[in-house]
């Protein structure tokens, strides 16, 4: 986890953003400026995962969009 103080992380391990927002006392998150079909639905730290992690999870709808795939 890279933290600039205890405010702040970054990571791409579902383990290491669980384990820092516990650490934390982090139960309430708003998930905003996200692809719907990746980040709130197939990452485990998206939406999707984090509500399942037992955490209380709301989108923030205006700052979403679909990632383009011309497939």
């Amino acid at each position: 986890m890279n933290c600039a103080d205890s405010q702040d992380g970054l990571s791409d391990n579902p383990r290491e953003i669980f384990g820092f927002m516990a650490a934390e006392g982090i139960k309430n998150i708003v998930v905003a400026g996200v692809h719907v079909d990746e980040c709130i639905l197939k990452r485990p730290y998206g939406a999707r995962g984090l509500r399942r992690a037992g955490f209380n999870v709301v989108l923030a709808r205006d700052f979403t969009d679909a990632l383009y795939d011309p497939r």
